[in-house]
């Protein structure tokens, strides 16, 4: 367990393995290296650090990620880079699995961070998510599927994570709370951020989904016009912003209307949307397949079996999201910038 200590900390979840599934295969998707994603970390720590950060605790891997960090972090000058926080890697066994960033996750908690930030793909965040409670989160992008992710500078997102891990921006301002699903399946509860599906298929097999024919119906959260991955089907014939209270259920099949979408970088493919059906919050449905792979946040995860189909319900009570736009937007209305040097503290008035 790593322990408190004084000072403003935030805690960082890079996910070694995001930006490299199979969908690079067979899409333009991107590789996401982890020379890039310690450039990104690079910038993060800057962002952190003029907000007045003192640590950052890091999840451990193997891959180098965090090799390259600890090197980038030994080079670090003040003259050349200005402040930068404390690096230290959370005392934890490596798996090389998802159990890595829920025990990664469950420690900073209990250091007691004021803000988590991650980087990698829908499916990272949902791992995050399911154990993060009420301490602040910001994602990103580095994966394949970026519907829940932003993608945006890691400067900026620093500076955004720091005022919000640092009580200068207030967590009501600030943050928004998302919304997730609640899928039961028997006794079995999963969770997801941005979309369900079932998948006609015998085995999870590479768990990425790149051939839309096999898939049966969708649940979204937030299907937002310009996003990747499967909440773009959705997009394109019923959007429904991240804010929204609703969410949507597609059935899908080949009898369907064609829908163009782009459901991995670079791929565009033609579904076959049958019916779109609103989703209210707090109304638990079935789904309409009792067989197949449930696939959560664009990776298949659970082989469906039995006579009852997953109880899929909308949740208003996802993480709480740190707004960039809003945070940086509140820090020059209320001079939080003001000053040479640093980020001055908040007169009383501002709040």
């Amino acid at each position: 367990m790593t322990e408190s200590s004084p000072g403003v900390s935030v805690g960082l979840i890079a996910n070694p393995s995001s930006g490299h599934d199979l969908r690079r295969l067979i899409s333009g998707a991107s590789i996401a290296t982890n020379l890039e994603k310690v450039n990104v970390v690079r910038r993060l720590l800057a962002g952190l650090g003029a907000t007045g950060v003192d640590r950052v605790l890091m999840m451990p891997d193997v891959s180098g990620l965090t090799l390259g960090v600890e090197r980038l972090a030994a080079k670090h000058r003040v003259d050349r880079d200005g402040v930068w926080p404390e690096l230290a890697l959370v005392e934890m066994d490596v798996q090389q699995t998802a159990a890595d960033t829920i025990a990664a996750t469950s420690a900073m908690i209990a250091a007691g961070v004021g803000a988590i930030v991650v980087l990698g793909g829908d499916g990272t965040a949902r791992v995050v998510a399911s154990v993060i409670d009420d301490t602040p989160v910001l994602a990103l992008s580095t994966g394949t599927n970026n519907a829940f992710g932003v993608m945006i500078d890691a400067t900026v997102a620093g500076l955004a994570a720091g005022l919000i891990a640092s009580g200068r921006c207030p967590v009501a301002d600030g943050c928004e709370r998302a919304k997730r699903l609640e899928v039961r399946i028997g006794d079995h509860v999963e969770l997801a951020l941005v979309d369900v599906a079932v998948v006609d298929a015998t085995d999870v097999g590479a768990r990425a989904i790149w051939e839309p024919d096999a898939l049966r119906e969708i649940v979204v959260t937030l299907a937002e016009p310009g996003a990747i991955g499967l909440s773009a089907i959705a997009a394109a014939v019923a959007p429904c912003a991240r804010l929204d209270s609703q969410g949507r259920h597609l059935v899908l099949g080949r009898s369907g209307r064609p829908v163009l979408a782009p459901i991995a970088p670079g791929l565009m493919r033609s579904v076959g949307v049958v019916e779109v059906i609103p989703l209210d919050p707090h109304e638990p449905f079935h789904l309409r397949s009792t067989s197949g792979v449930l696939a959560l946040d664009g990776e298949r995860e659970v082989l469906l079996s039995g006579d009852v189909p997953p109880l899929v319900t909308l949740s208003l009570g996802g993480p709480l999201v740190i707004d960039v736009p809003t945070v940086l937007r509140l820090a020059a209305e209320r001079g939080w910038f003001a000053g040479a040097g640093s980020v001055s503290a908040p007169t009383p008035e501002a709040g």
